[in-house]
C-alpha cells in the first residue's frame, strides 16, 4: 500500500489496528471441484481453531468460491486471527500443514489433480460443436480415479 506524500503532510493517517497485536490471517485452498464442502470447511475451520497461534476471542471464517480459468477448482479460504502480529507467517504456515496433512488423510486432496488443466484428466479442452458452439467436456471424477490406477 502507498500513500501520497501530500496525503500524509496535509491529512491524519491512521493504522487499522491502532496499535493491536493481533491480526486477521487468510489462508487459501484451492481444491477438486468435486471435495466434500463439509469436510473441507470442518478441517480448515479445526486447523485453524487448534493452532498455538490462534486469537480465539475473535472469530474463525471459512470462505467457499467457484473458480474456472483453465480449469474447474474450489477455493476455500479460512480466515482467523493470530495473537501476535509476529507470528502472521508461523500462523499461515501451520493452518496450511495441518490442513494438507487432513485433506491427504481423507482423500479429498490429491496433489497430482489439483492444478492440472483438465485436459490431463482425459477430458478434452475447448472443442467446436456442429453449430459453432465451445463445448468443455469433463469426466467424471470417480472414473478418472479409476483409469489411473
Amino acid at each position: 500500500m502507498s500513500i501520497p506524500n501530500s496525503e500524509l503532510v496535509n491529512q491524519s493517517v491512521s493504522n487499522s489496528n491502532a496499535g493491536v497485536l493481533d491480526c486477521q490471517v487468510g489462508v487459501e485452498f484451492r481444491l477438486p471441484y468435486d471435495v466434500d464442502l463439509q469436510k473441507a470447511r470442518a478441517i480448515l475451520f479445526e486447523a485453524a481453531a487448534t493452532s498455538r497461534y490462534i486469537y480465539l476471542k475473535k472469530p474463525i471464517a471459512v470462505v467457499v468460491q467457484d473458480e474456472f480459468k483453465e480449469w474447474f477448482l474450489t477455493r476455500i479460504k479460512v480466515k482467523a486471527y493470530v495473537l501476535d502480529n509476529r507470528f502472521e507467517f508461523a500462523f499461515a504456515s501451520e493452518i496450511a500443514e495441518t490442513a494438507k496433512a487432513a485433506f491427504n488423510r481423507m482423500g479429498i486432496y490429491p496433489i497430482e489433480q489439483v492444478g492440472v488443466p483438465l485436459a490431463a484428466h482425459g477430458a478434452r479442452s475447448h472443442e467446436q460443436t456442429q453449430d459453432g458452439d465451445q463445448e468443455f467436456p469433463v469426466k467424471n471424477p470417480i472414473e478418472r480415479r479409476t483409469e489411473n490406477k
